[in-house]
C-alpha cells in the first residue's frame, strides 16, 4: 500500500527521473564526435582535389598564354627568310630554331608545315609543362599564319 506521503509526490520517473533534462550523456557526445570526424575528413579530402585541379587549371592557363604568345611571335617573322618559321621542326624533340625554354620547366616547341595557299604557314605550338600534373601537363594550339 502507498502511504499518503507518497501520493502526494508526483512521480519522479515520469518527469524524465533525476538525470535532469539538461545536457548530455557520454555515449551522445561520442556519436557527434563521430559524425563531426567523418565529415571534416570529407571536407579536408574535398580540399586536396580542389587544390590540385586549381593548380593543373593555373598550369593549363600558363601553357596556353605561352603558346598563343609564340604564334604572335611567329606571326610577325618574315616567311621567306626567318629560319623558324620554314617547313620543319617536331612536337616531340627538340629541333633547332623550333624549339625555346620560355620557364624553368616549360619547353615550347613547333611544327611548320605549308600553308593551303601561297604564302601561309600551318604552325602547331606544343607547350610540355614539367610541373603540371594531368590537365596542365601539355597545351597544343594549331593554326595558319600568313606573310603581311
Amino acid at each position: 500500500m502507498t502511504s499518503m506521503a507518497e501520493q502526494a509526490q508526483p512521480n519522479r520517473w515520469a518527469r524524465g527521473g533525476d538525470r535532469g533534462d539538461a545536457g548530455f550523456s557520454l555515449v551522445e557526445a561520442m556519436i557527434a564526435s563521430l559524425v563531426l570526424t567523418v565529415g571534416l575528413v570529407g571536407l579536408l579530402q574535398l580540399l586536396a582535389v580542389t587544390t590540385v585541379m586549381h593548380s593543373d587549371a593555373r598550369h593549363a592557363t600558363t601553357a596556353t598564354l605561352l603558346a598563343q604568345s609564340k604564334l604572335d611571335e611567329l606571326m610577325k617573322m618574315n616567311l621567306s627568310t626567318n629560319p623558324a618559321v620554314q617547313a620543319g621542326g617536331s612536337i616531340s624533340a627538340d629541333v633547332a630554331n623550333y624549339f625555346d625554354t620560355p620557364q624553368a620547366g616549360v619547353t615550347r616547341r613547333w611544327v611548320v608545315a605549308a600553308g593551303p595557299v601561297a604564302n601561309t604557314r600551318l604552325v602547331t605550338v606544343k607547350v610540355e609543362n614539367k610541373g603540371g600534373r594531368v590537365y596542365g601537363r601539355e597545351q597544343q594550339l594549331t593554326t595558319i599564319i600568313r606573310q603581311w
